[in-house]
């Protein structure tokens, strides 16, 4: 109660004069202005760039909160009186604390217009903005915390206001790039840990890490103490308690140390973004040599591609955060290494189209990403997206550690169907030994690609994904006719492996109006036309937080049967709400009445998990032909 009698008392002053109508006014039209003007031009739903200039309209605005709070009872003598109140230190200073930031969310919460403009303009992710929101409260406390204690040592509101600005920008500042680039390296990773803001980048993307809440909160509590320290020396003690100022330091620091060797992340992400794959971090941390990343990309990006830098660099903090001592990266600039060194490396030089200024013009530029390792190098010419970048740079780094690429078997009992799945091969052999193998010859192999099989293979299918190996399994459970105009159910031999693997293909082909359109021949008339019988998964029939699927906008899966998942496994691939399923034998012909009963989504691929071992089930071969 008495915390609150401070509290309320620090509160309501804001509103007894102008100060805070004219703040609040202030910061909402600074902050509104600086996101709208660039939010059409990224064309992008979410609230980062947001984010990312609020630490700067912190760093004038909070300060003009706290400079009052000490200042103003010092000049008008009123300190005196309040430490004869029956109140100890903590409780003015953290009352005082509290007041301050209770006016920060107040104008935090009336931001509300900008994620709501954004909700009704498209589908932002909401865990983003929420892990945004608690990044930004975390890091106003902290400069909050900063500026309380710095109008504690001056009578000037306006010394006070200086002092807090200083002090959060040289903390803003020092884990900066251009900081970075003319510091020893040896203290590099050091001021990059004082930094507010690189503390806050983590946050502000959507991943709450342990590390950087550690970090706020013993950066608020260090300077809460020196405050109530500071109010000690004014009243009652006269020699500052320097012991126990300097064993709290040495907590703090000794707190955030440990930190570093245990903690948690939580992406708040829809998708996921920022989670590696178990995969990917058991790779990195078996690098022996260090592992460089350079990224080319040009000084200036049009705004609608801006965000593929900004998406680059947040990935290669997830990698670094992963094996922090052997992976180095860096934004390299192509103007600099010259158009000759670029063509050497790989990198080409590619023309997107600009409208700037009503006009519709060309821009050359490079956006490419090159790894070194030992004595070799891989590289990702063009980056077009982010959206599959894990697994280009993990396959990538994943060949350059192997001293021979990984062996891929290719399985199948019927020779036919080897001429179908050329293409396939031949896009395989570019990054990995293919080989066509026998149940009997699975020794060598990292990883099975096996359809048209039966139940003799079964029980080498089985002890071959138990030894903890992949697979990828193609199963048609739908004969199609060699005269391509029925379809009957048949008996694959796989049953009661799927059953112990927890899934079951069932009979019948799934039929959807969301489809790509197929050619007839009619005479001597060729004319295409929607074919259900070829469903086509669009984004939300895409389980965009598993990385096999995340960068492909939409997959057509012909002649597909239902997977119904009764264990561990995830779907992958799922055909629209409106889909149905058309039992027995079924014409093929696109001409037909159809049943369309029982309209729902149906499971077309989906990833299983027996034992140590992991099977990406499609139950289709077709969309591989």
């Amino acid at each position: 109660m008495r915390i609150y009698a401070i509290f309320k008392k620090e509160f309501s002053s804001y509103f007894s004069s102008p100060i805070a109508y004219i703040l609040a006014f202030s910061f909402l039209m600074v902050s509104g202005y600086l996101f709208i003007k660039p939010f059409f031009l990224l064309n992008s739903a979410d609230m980062r760039q947001f984010f990312e200039i609020l630490p700067w309209i912190y760093l004038f605005f909070l300060p003009a909160i706290t400079m009052r709070l000490w200042s103003e009872e010092k000049k008008q003598g009123t300190i005196e009186l309040l430490f004869t109140l029956p109140l100890s230190n903590y409780e003015i200073v953290l009352g005082k604390f509290l007041a301050s930031l209770a006016f920060l969310l107040l104008l935090l919460f009336l931001t509300f217009p900008i994620p709501l403009i954004i909700a009704l303009l498209g589908s932002p992710d909401p865990g983003a903005i929420l892990g945004g929101y608690a990044g930004s409260i975390l890091l106003g406390a902290s400069f909050l915390a900063i500026g309380l204690f710095c109008s504690s040592l001056s009578s000037n509101q306006i010394i006070s206001f200086i002092l807090t600005v200083f002090t959060c920008f040289l903390l803003l500042i020092i884990g900066e790039e251009f900081v970075a680039i003319g510091t020893p390296q040896i203290l590099v990773g050091f001021f990059r840990f004082l930094s507010l803001g690189s503390h806050f980048n983590s946050i502000a993307r959507g991943v709450l890490d342990s590390r950087d809440i550690i970090y706020y909160s013993c950066l608020i509590y260090l300077f809460l103490y020196l405050n109530i320290r500071k109010c000690e020396n004014t009243t009652r003690r006269r020699s500052e308690a320097f012991l126990l100022v300097i064993i709290t330091l040495g907590l703090v620091l000794a707190i955030n140390c440990l930190s570093l060797f245990w903690f948690q992340r939580i992406d708040l992400t829809d998708a996921k973004l920022y989670s590696l794959s178990s995969s990917t971090k058991k790779i990195l941390k078996g690098l022996d040599e260090p592992l460089n990343i350079n990224c080319y990309f040009s000084k200036t990006l049009p705004p609608d591609i801006s965000g593929i830098k900004r998406d680059v660099k947040d990935i290669l903090d997830e990698y670094k955060i992963a094996s922090p001592k052997k992976l180095r990266y860096s934004f390299c600039d192509p103007d600099v290494e010259g158009e000759e060194n670029m063509k050497l490396l790989g990198i080409p030089r590619v023309s997107v189209s600009v409208i700037e200024k009503d006009k519709l013009s060309s821009q050359n530029l490079y956006l490419g990403i090159v790894i070194y390792y030992e004595n070799r190098q891989e590289v990702i010419p063009v980056i077009k997206d982010t959206g599959s970048l894990e697994y280009e740079l993990t396959s990538k780094v994943l060949k350059l550690l192997s001293e021979r690429s990984t062996f891929v078997g290719f399985l199948t009992d019927d020779e036919k169907i080897l001429a179908n799945f050329r293409q396939i091969g031949y896009l395989l052999s570019k990054d990995y030994q293919l080989s066509i193998v026998s149940t009997a010859t699975l020794n060598n192999v990292g990883t099975l690609i096996a359809t048209g099989i039966g139940e003799s293979s079964a029980e080498g299918l089985k002890g071959f994904v138990e030894e903890g190996k992949g697979l990828f399994l193609l199963v048609d459970k739908m004969k199609v006719a060699d005269n391509g105009l029925s379809a009957s159910p048949q008996d694959t031999g796989l049953e009661r492996l799927l059953a112990e693997w927890g899934a079951e293909i069932k009979p019948g082909l799934i039929l959807d109006p969301s489809c790509a359109n197929a050619s007839f021949q009619s005479g001597q008339n060729l004319f295409s036309l929607p074919y259900p019988f070829f469903p086509k998964a669009s984004e939300a029939g895409l389980n965009k937080a598993h990385p096999i699927v995340r960068g492909i906008e939409s997959l057509v899966l012909p002649y597909s049967s239902a997977i119904k998942l009764s264990g561990k496994g995830i779907s992958l691939i799922s055909s629209s709400p409106s889909s149905w399923i058309e039992r027995g034998a079924v014409s093929l012909s696109p001409n037909q009445p159809f049943s369309m009963e029982e309209k729902r989504s149906h499971n077309l691929a989906a990833v299983l998990f027996p034992g140590k071992g992991k099977v990406v089930l499609v139950a289709s071969s077709w969309f591989a032909k």
